[in-house]
């Protein structure tokens, strides 16, 4: 009788870097020890607050997506309260949790055990690994000892990277990271490159803060709404417009969903399945008041942009093809992002601007591919070699083994990285030509500034959504 493995339709992408990276002998083994090694996401009295809430969202679904499930503790005075995040007002913030897939647990039955905490707010923990998630305006920090920066500014990308910095450490702990969850995590939006984790945590000047956000895009086009994209897309719809009507956003994707998007695109649900992925990311975003258009076909080398359409593009494609074309498309800014793909590079972060000196077809780094090497490593290790050896068909083995690992926290943390260049831009700072960052480590990371600022169209936030005040408190 041969051997039952999974198609490469329904393997969890996450899963596979367990069995990429020799933690099991069997394919289906992954799943046990990630149910195992789950971690319970706590939040205080605070997540009565918009960043708070965009934290504890982000923490939730990507851990649900990871480890199949994902507990939550709420502060019972917020449960019941309104969830204040873009599409999602009509619910409270205990319905909201349960819809990103979580099991809303009650003081009485909070038990973690030895699994890690994940803690949002202000929260008493019995946990033995317990993981605070902490940021003050453009800076993102996991603290280890029960630090906190101040939580201020209205730049919610930095606890949307906190929160998926967090998930990284509980995965990577699973992994078998020793240092993983007992190490200090920071991540600098406004100054990526120049700013230590420990430094973030001693306090930085304000200069390194970051200002609060006044102009927010008023366009962009996205290409490629797989995870990476869905990652643009999750982020996007959480940024502070005043009115997301006067943004129009381009989606472009050429795919339909599948059962394994659902370990990896933060808007995937089980009926989903074969749905176009551009209509499953509109929908998200016109809930959350946004205008969208769609475009479903490959991105073309007789691609041009016209002048009525964004000129701002955010790129997350997986073949060298589209993203040689990307400086002759005709946008004024455009940032393209590639993933680590393999058992331990998966984390890996590299991202690459235009307008650049050179141009994206000749860019060195897009010349070679490792598939077939990483696909050679992963058949060696005990799940295919078991496999195989129980009957399992040959070309599924393959197939499996060619497949990339990937993880929802990665493209999150990759979109607020990609979201921040635009960002930076509007509020005076000169973009990164390159950018190097590693989501599992925590190696500082890499970058080059360009000479010049690109002019990219923008509205302006109100007053009140400028401060901590209005959507960003409630009461």
């Amino acid at each position: 009788m041969n051997a039952i493995i999974p198609s490469v339709e329904e393997l969890s992408r996450p899963a596979k870097a367990l069995i990429d990276s020799g933690r099991v002998t069997a394919f289906g083994d992954a799943a046990d020890i990630l149910t195992a090694n789950v971690p319970t996401v706590i939040a205080g009295a605070e997540a009565s607050s918009y960043g708070y809430q965009a934290a504890l969202l982000t923490a939730v679904e990507t851990t649900a997506r990871v480890f199949a499930q994902a507990p939550v503790y709420l502060a019972p005075v917020v449960a019941d309260g309104p969830c204040l995040l873009p599409g999602l007002s009509h619910l409270t913030l205990a319905e909201a949790v349960v819809q990103a897939g979580a099991h809303h647990m009650r003081a009485d039955d909070a038990s973690v055990g030895s699994r890690p905490v994940i803690v949002i707010g202000t929260a008493a923990t019995t946990g033995i690994v317990s993981l605070q998630v902490t940021w003050d305006h453009w800076v993102a920090s996991v603290g280890t000892t029960g630090g906190r920066l101040p939580e201020r500014g209205n730049m919610v990308l930095a606890p949307v990277a906190a929160a998926a910095l967090a998930v990284a450490e509980c995965f990577k702990r699973v992994l078998g990271v020793d240092e993983a969850c007992y190490r200090q995590r920071g991540l600098n939006l406004w100054q990526p490159d120049q700013t230590s984790p420990n430094s973030i945590q001693a306090g930085l000047e304000e200069e390194a803060l970051g200002p609060v956000l006044q102009f927010l895009p008023k366009s962009a086009w996205m290409v490629g709404l797989g995870h990476l994209g869905q990652g643009y897309a999750w982020c996007w719809r959480l940024l502070p417009y005043l009115d997301p009507s006067q943004c129009e956003l381009l989606l472009q994707d050429f795919d339909k969903v599948n059962v394994a998007n659902r370990s990896t695109g933060m808007f995937v649900k089980p009926e989903h399945l074969g749905l176009m992925k551009s209509r499953v990311v509109a929908s998200a975003l016109e809930g959350a008041g946004f205008k969208t258009r769609i475009v479903e076909r490959r991105l073309l080398p007789e691609t041009l942009r016209h002048p009525n359409e964004p000129e701002l593009a955010l790129l997350g494609v997986d073949k060298l093809e589209p993203r040689r074309l990307i400086s002759n498309i005709g946008w004024a800014f455009a940032v393209d992002v590639g993933l680590g793909a393999g058992p331990v590079d998966f984390t890996g972060i590299s991202i690459h601007t235009f307008p650049s000196r050179t141009s994206s077809h000749d860019l060195a780094a897009w010349q070679g591919h490792g598939s077939t090497n990483r696909a050679a490593h992963a058949q060696q290790q005990d799940a295919y070699r078991n496999a195989e050896a129980a009957g399992a068909d040959g070309c599924g083995l393959v197939q499996l083994a060619e497949t990339a690992v990937a993880a929802p926290f990665v493209g999150v943390v990759a979109a607020c990285l990609a979201l921040s260049e635009p960002l930076r831009i509007l509020h005076g700072q000169k973009q990164h030509i390159t950018l190097s960052y590693d989501a599992g480590r925590t190696a500082l990371p890499r970058g080059s500034r360009a000479a010049e600022v690109p002019r990219i169209g923008f509205v302006e936030t109100s007053r009140e959504v400028r401060t901590q005040e209005g959507p960003w408190r409630s009461g």
